[in-house]
């Protein structure tokens, strides 16, 4: 559904976000990286931007792998600066078509909404990545959450439900797209419930932390 957007991608979500998804991936990727990581898989990765962050955050000692199913995004990440850095992958979330335990840690950054139509298959996913982390391996997602505040979840929803697919039609000329954005964003589950979740696939020690009020969150858990 996003193969037509993939060059106008970051710019819309630069706009939609008012530049915070910027703040919001230097966040997870510092975290990954800190640590005696040597390999990382990004699952979901888009354009690249957290791949290329890792690279360039984690230098010569870190081997970065990037998979994502859309052709289309993998092309606009690769023809971008560092991208030899990393390895491209074209794959679904659901058959990584790599090893088990072959990874330090994985991470997927707003992509996992869109690996969660049902609840079995974001258990799925979630055991997928389990099985390509080494032991001790560490799972990193960022995604946006429900905020516990009922005003803020309010006003989350009013964005999601009118602000994003009017700006994703003017900025696109497509609202398809959008529209589906905003009810992931909407249907998408509470920190709480998704750190159950990755119990439930397998990870130990799920945790979070709330930023920007709750409208987005960071968790972690370990194989």
């Amino acid at each position: 559904m996003f193969q037509p957007l993939a060059g106008r991608y970051e710019w819309t979500n630069r706009v939609l976000t008012f530049g915070l998804d910027r703040s919001w991936r230097r966040r997870v990727v510092a975290r990954v990286v800190d640590g005696p990581v040597r390999s990382v898989l990004d699952v979901g990765t888009g354009t690249g931007e957290v791949a290329l962050a890792l690279a360039r955050r984690g230098g010569d000692g870190l081997q970065v792998t990037a998979v994502d199913f859309s052709e289309a995004m993998l092309a606009v990440a690769r023809a971008k600066p560092g991208a030899d850095c990393v390895r491209w992958v074209l794959a679904p979330a659901t058959n990584l078509p790599f090893d088990d335990a072959q990874f330090d840690a994985a991470i997927v950054a707003f992509a996992l909404r869109n690996l969660s139509v049902t609840r079995e298959h974001l258990l799925a996913c979630l055991r997928e990545l389990r099985r390509v982390l080494r032991p001790c391996g560490r799972l990193f997602t960022v995604e946006t959450s429900q905020p516990p505040r009922k005003a803020v979840r309010g006003i989350l929803h009013l964005y999601a439900r009118w602000w994003v697919p009017m700006v994703g039609w003017i900025l696109t000329g497509q609202s398809g797209p959008y529209r589906y954005l905003g009810t992931s964003i909407r249907a998408f589950y509470d920190a709480e419930t998704l750190a159950r979740a990755m119990l439930e696939a397998g990870f130990s020690n799920a945790r979070f932390d709330r930023l920007t009020w709750g409208l987005v969150a960071i968790h972690v858990a370990t194989r």
